[in-house]
Parts: C-alpha cells; sequence; structure tokens
C-alpha cells in the first residue's frame, strides 16, 4: 500500500520489477493479470481524494501499530479511507508503519518528523497531519488502541444523520468515570475537563469531554492558522478557536492498551494548564505561569545550594548567595529555553541570551545582597529564609525584562507543509495545500 514521509517520497508495495516472459511464438497468449497490474490499479486508485482521512500521531509506539492498522483496513469497507501517521519517534515506529503500509489494503501515509519539525508536540503532529490529509472528513486517534477503531463507523453515522461538523467520542456521555483509568488519573481527567468547561462557559457547553483524543471533524470547518497547538489537548484548542461548530457526540469507553507506555505526565499536565491560561488571556499570561514554575523550580536549587555552601561548606552567606545564584540560574536558563519560552523566536543567538540572563541574575543578586543584609542582620531572620524571600521579590522583574528583551520576539508559527510535486523532470509544481490529481508525483514535502 502507498507510504511516504518528508524524507522519502512516496514507496507502492515492492514488486519484483520483472517484465512479463517472451516466448518464441510469434503467437501470443491473452496476457493475464499479474500483481504488477493490481498493484498499479490500486495505485490509481489511490490518486482519488478520500472521504475520509485518519490521522494518527505516534511516539514510541511500535507494538501497537501492525495491529492497528489491520482493524483500521477493515472497518467501514464500503467507505474511502486513508490512514495517516505523524510520527515523532525515536524507536522503531517508522519501520513498523512501513511494514504495515505493504500489508494494509488502504493508503497508508508516514509522516516522520525530526528535532526542529516536531512542533506543538501531540496537538502540532495532529495539525501536520490534517494539512497532508485529502479527505473531506478527519478522524483523529490515539495509536494505542485504547480508541476503539469500530467507533470510526458510529462517528461516520452520527454525520450521516445530522448536518455537524464535529462528531466527539466521549468518555462521559454514557456514564461519569473513565474505564480503565486508575483512581487517580480519573479523578485527575475529571478535573481537567471540568476545570476547562468552567474557564470557557459557552464554548464547551455542547460538549462533555473537551479532553477527548478521539474526534471525526469536517476539514472545511477548520481554519488551521488560527490554531496554536500546544501539548495533548488539539481538541480543546479547536472547540476554543473555532466557535459556532455544529457538535453531537458519541459515547465510548476506553479499552486496554495493547503496548508501550501512557505518554501522561507531571509535564503534560503543566502544559495543559499553561494552554488553558493562554487560551482564555492570550499567550503573555502563559508565558509568565511557565516562567513562574520554572522560577519555582529554581528556588529549590539555589535553596539546596545555597543551604551546601553555606551550611556544609562554611561559606559566608553572601558569598554563598553568589554562589548558589549561579547554579540556579543555569537550571532556571535551560528550562526557559526548552519549556517556558520555546516557542519564541528569539532576536538574539543563544550565546547572548546566556550572556544577558546570566548577567540580569547577578545584578538581581547586587540588589538582593542590601535586602539580605537587612533580614538576616537587621531583622535576626533565618538565611535560608531570607534568600527565599528575596528570590520571590524579584520574580516578576526578572520575567518582565526576560520577556521583553533577552528573549523578546513573537511566538514562532508552526511551519506549513509545501506540497511538491515532479512530473517527470520536466515541470516542478509546489503547493500549501496537496493536490490529489498530481498524487503519483509527490515528492519529499519542504517546510517554508
Amino acid at each position: 500500500m502507498g507510504e511516504s514521509s518528508p524524507d522519502t517520497g512516496p514507496v507502492w508495495a515492492p514488486t519484483d520489477g520483472s517484465a512479463a516472459p517472451r516466448t518464441s511464438s510469434t503467437r501470443q497468449e491473452p496476457r493475464r493479470p499479474d500483481s504488477n497490474d493490481r498493484l498499479r490499479a490500486r495505485a490509481r486508485k489511490d490518486t482519488a481524494a478520500p472521504r475520509l482521512s485518519i490521522v494518527i500521531p505516534t511516539k514510541n509506539e511500535e507494538g501497537n501499530i501492525a495491529r492497528l492498522v489491520e482493524e483500521l483496513d477493515v472497518i467501514a469497507r464500503d467507505e474511502s479511507i486513508e490512514i495517516i501517521f505523524v510520527d515523532d519517534s525515536t524507536d522503531g515506529t517508522p519501520a513498523a508503519v512501513r511494514a504495515a503500509a505493504t500489508r494494509a489494503r488502504r493508503r497508508v501515509t508516514l509522516i516522520h518528523r525530526r528535532g526542529e519539525e516536531r512542533q506543538g508536540g501531540l496537538s502540532g503532529a495532529v495539525v501536520a497531519g490534517i494539512r497532508r490529509a485529502r479527505g473531506s472528513w478527519i478522524c483523529v486517534m490515539d495509536a494505542d488502541l485504547q480508541h476503539p477503531p469500530l467507533l470510526i463507523e458510529e462517528l461516520l453515522t452520527a454525520i450521516g444523520r445530522d448536518e455537524l461538523d464535529l462528531v466527539v467520542a466521549s468518555r462521559y456521555r454514557r456514564n461519569d468515570r473513565v474505564e480503565s483509568f486508575g483512581l487517580l488519573r480519573s479523578a485527575l481527567s475529571k478535573v481537567s475537563t471540568r476545570a476547562a468547561k468552567l474557564i470557557f462557559r459557552g464554548a464547551l457547553d455542547a460538549v462533555t469531554d473537551p479532553m477527548s483524543g478521539f474526534f471525526l471533524v469536517r476539514r472545511d470547518a477548520l481554519d488551521l492558522d488560527v490554531l496554536e497547538p500546544r501539548g495533548f489537548k488539539i481538541l480543546l484548542e479547536i472547540l476554543v478557536r473555532t466557535p459556532n461548530l455544529r457538535v453531537a457526540e458519541v459515547p465510548f469507553t476506553f479499552g486496554e492498551r495493547h503496548a508501550g507506555e501512557s505518554k501522561a505526565t507531571t509535564v503534560e499536565g503543566a502544559r495543559y494548564l499553561a494552554q488553558l491560561i493562554e487560551l482564555r488571556f492570550g499567550p503573555r499570561l502563559g508565558h509568565f505561569v511557565r516562567f513562574s514554575g520554572v522560577g519555582a523550580s529554581g528556588i529549590v536549587v539555589n535553596t539546596l545550594a545555597f543551604g551546601l555552601f553555606s551550611g556544609l561548606m562554611g561559606l559566608h552567606y553572601l558569598v554563598a548567595a553568589l554562589w548558589a545564584t549561579q547554579v540556579s540560574t543555569l537550571w532556571n536558563f535551560v528550562l526557559i529555553e526548552r519549556w517556558a519560552f520555546r516557542s519564541r523566536t528569539a532576536r538574539r543567538s543563544l550565546r547572548a541570551r546566556v550572556a544577558l540572563f546570566f548577567a540580569l541574575n547577578n545584578i538581581a543578586l547586587a540588589f538582593r545582597g542590601p535586602w539580605l543584609v537587612l533580614l538576616v542582620s537587621g531583622l535576626k531572620l533565618n538565611d535560608v529564609l531570607a534568600n527565599l524571600i528575596t528570590i520571590v521579590g524579584l520574580t516578576v522583574i526578572r520575567f518582565g525584562v526576560s520577556d521583553g528583551w533577552i528573549w523578546g520576539g513573537a511566538d514562532a508559527p508552526l511551519k506549513p507543509t509545501v506540497h511538491q510535486y515532479d512530473i517527470h523532470g520536466i515541470v516542478t509544481v509546489q503547493s500549501p495545500v496537496g493536490l490529489p490529481e498530481l498524487e503519483p508525483f509527490r515528492v519529499a514535502s519542504l517546510a517554508r
């Protein structure tokens, strides 16, 4: 079956490449269709745009791919369907997708993202898949088989009954608990959902499960340019930024994970909170919350380092504060670069950002020095507590300087895919959208 990726272009199921045998007789027997003919017929059929594109973001799901493709290959047999994997894996998932593609009846496409291409996490992967999709409807689902493939038939039935833009597979429509989740994770899921519905009253009224990762959406109802995907919750992003969607829900129960590990982590929980704040108040406040989170972790690092230098090594508290500042500054810089301001297109070089950030924190230390003397020598506070108070007091100032000067710049938008086609080396065509009629000539996708 067809398979393509940004770095390989289209690859059809392999054949032996041999031509039909010739005979010495001048009379030729009618040639029977062989496997090459069938593959060519399937290739021609695959150039037609399908009705449904199934977009599946993956990260280290090697053990789930074969079974997932097998199940997707037999659902809704009368529907024209393509399957698109958008992969950020470091394991053998891409090879598993390629192997499954050769056995699949339906067209399977692989987009394997590397390094800087992995923008926006899981949500960014979904948007990349939607940009590549050729179907008029998009189904988004996970690869771990907790989203049962057979339910796609019910989602398709729902859009056939009513004029809808979006059908959500809801964990809460049938009952009020999330099957196969532990007690803690189930409680966290409910709290996350209710927090979102409380913050976005009106936009989420028609949906019981805005955190769902399993849904069907009409392609024309989406404006991908207004989406700012970050983290796991792409449906929440769509619902908030695309008002007036006609929505319905279909109940479902989580299946058992077939293989691999859950990607839900404490870091993803923090990203979700930041996403809620960004959606509600704009990206600037979201940056501040993340910056403050980094600062909070830096306080722990600074306090531990201060205790080490002051208590165990016996350094004067001002000298201990100086060295502790260098340790926590390095810690904070790494987290700010990789998380708090990761989406920024910084105007300054990495070397300049390092120098300015260390300068900022050491200048802040110069302001902290007199306050430390006042709190420790004047007010007789414990030196560790005094150190903590001065750090907290400078957080807002440090954010203002970091946000507006050191990392000043616009949030980097996701780079849209440029679809490129090479017609026999004579004509090269580039388009921001896929051109189904030129699909046999597709070459590696480009990033603007």
